[in-house]
């Protein structure tokens, strides 16, 4: 018989993993009618932590972005054992991706940037998720990214006040390992590896046992990319170096810092010396809509030639009048003065004629 949890609302269909601190189960919400994740603590927390342990969950469930998956409920099933209620994400994780072949280097900044842009955002919000690796990461089915277990190691660390180290070991930030203070460029450090793995197929520290695993990320500088993959941009070893520095001082302050490096890079990365993309279109085959858009413009510039020479013909034909007149009203006027001259000349002479004394 499939186990109830003691709300009655979440009924258990399978079961999903199961580590050294929790499992993970979907089920079904009774009450919506949707799947979900029930991730259940095989360790209670105290009565004195009851508390604690809801504020920390109401702090997690307050978080709303695309990249992250979303805490619904929290509470205690029938034994008394704390549970959160999350989103569930059908797909695959980036570690079953890896498994087969490493991640085109495009779509893996990418993928990398949302990431560090939802990481900005918690951050923000006073969240820490503590446990970034490939396994936290779900490709959902359209082939997006989102976070899974945000804040749980740290949550649990915190509520149980444990001082050993929670989380993975091969992706621990140099200040988990040794016990330190940490903040979100620890999370950033981690996301590094991340990102490395799926580049080059490989993580950039490993080892034979968990001291050396630790030994490598406190004092070893990794191979860069560009020497396992000589197509990839020497941008982003620069990237990569700045993510994996030891002292988080030299690390990208923020993810949104981290996220803008990553998109500008994953733009440029792939495009072939040479290439000109304004005549990309040229490649691409012939379509119908090719050959309306070329008759279109045949008869705007047809339309638009004859316009021109209609206009032209009307302004000479306006022209032409005026200039033919003007010559006629000039001589109309030089005719009338020439006259009226004459009829002068003629009154003077008249004039003197008379005023002449008479021959006696």
């Amino acid at each position: 018989m499939s186990p109830v949890l003691q709300t009655s609302r979440y009924e258990i269909l399978e079961n999903l993993g199961r580590g050294a601190t929790c499992r993970v189960d979907r089920a079904l919400d009774t009450v919506i009618g949707r799947p979900v994740a029930v991730k259940s603590f095989l360790q209670g927390f105290g009565k004195n932590s009851e508390q604690q342990f809801l504020q920390e969950a109401q702090t997690i469930g307050r978080l709303s972005h695309p990249c992250i998956a979303q805490l619904y409920d929290v509470g205690h099933d029938a034994t008394g054992m704390p549970f959160l209620v999350m989103e569930f994400i059908s797909g695959t994780t980036v570690e079953e991706k890896l498994a087969h072949r490493p991640i085109p280097f495009a779509r893996a900044a990418v993928w990398t940037a949302d990431l560090a842009s939802a990481l900005a955002y918690a951050h923000r919000c006073g969240v820490i998720h503590g446990d970034v690796k490939p396994s936290n990461i779900r490709i959902t089915e359209n082939e997006k990214v989102k976070l899974v277990d945000f804040g749980v190691a740290r949550f649990a660390s915190q509520v149980t006040r444990s001082d050993r180290v929670l989380g993975t070991p091969a992706y621990l930030s140099p200040e988990q390992i040794q016990g330190q203070k940490q903040d979100g460029r620890s999370d950033l450090f981690s996301l590094g590896i991340v990102l490395y793995e799926m580049i080059t197929g490989v993580r950039p520290f490993a080892g034979d046992s968990l001291g050396e695993v630790c030994a490598q990320i406190l004092t070893s500088e990794p191979v860069a990319p560009s020497e396992r993959n000589s197509a990839l941009p020497t941008a982003f070893d620069r990237i990569l170096a700045r993510c994996l520095a030891k002292n988080p001082d030299e690390r990208y302050q923020s993810g949104n810092d981290l996220a803008r490096a990553l998109y500008l890079v994953a733009r440029t990365a792939n495009r072939p010396v040479g290439e000109h993309k304004p005549f990309a279109w040229l490649k691409r085959p012939v379509e119908p809509r090719d050959f309306w858009a070329v008759a279109a413009l045949v008869l705007l510039v047809s339309g638009a030639a004859l316009t021109a020479k209609s206009a032209r013909e009307y302004w000479q034909a306006r022209k032409t009048p005026t200039i033919a007149a003007a010559p006629t009203v000039r001589t109309e006027k030089l005719s009338h003065r020439k006259t009226k001259l004459m009829a002068a000349t003629e009154e003077s002479r008249s004039a003197t004629a008379a005023s002449a004394p008479t021959a006696e």
